[in-house]
């Protein structure tokens, strides 16, 4: 469902992107975070005793098959995700090469050439310079 959400609300970003992000939203670490928070934890009973992330994940998970799809869509539409605003894209999806990334979704829409330009600089001298 988070896939399937990041892809119709990001259509032109690029899909390794999308997965990478959904990857993150449902990773174990953050479904146990957000189920702490619902208080999740308090309800799962394990053998082990505080709960480990991933058993915690899992209840939430489990709580998503129970509830049936149409409150699970709400569920992650109002608890999941929000949690994109935590979310850093740069270690998410980090860009080593940004041209060849940006030459493949130009070539893509149609583009023939492309030429890398810098148009302005700013603040050359700082310890954060800005080029656009």
């Amino acid at each position: 469902m988070v896939l399937s959400y990041l892809r119709s609300h990001l259509p032109l970003a690029p899909e390794e992107f999308v997965q990478a992000v959904a990857a993150q939203l449902t990773s174990d670490e953050q479904l146990a975070n957000i189920a702490k928070h619902l208080g999740v934890d308090v309800l799962v009973r394990t053998a082990e005793q505080p709960p480990s992330s991933t058993s915690i994940a899992d209840a939430f998970r489990a709580l998503f098959a129970v509830i049936g799809e149409q409150r699970a869509k709400v569920l992650v539409v109002d608890v999941i995700i929000p949690q994109l605003i935590d979310i850093d894209f740069a270690e998410v999806f980090p860009l080593r090469q940004p041209l060849a990334v940006l030459t493949d979704l130009l070539e893509k829409d149609g583009a023939k050439e492309i030429e890398p330009r810098l148009l302005r600089s700013a603040g050359v001298v700082s310890a954060q310079p800005v080029y656009v």
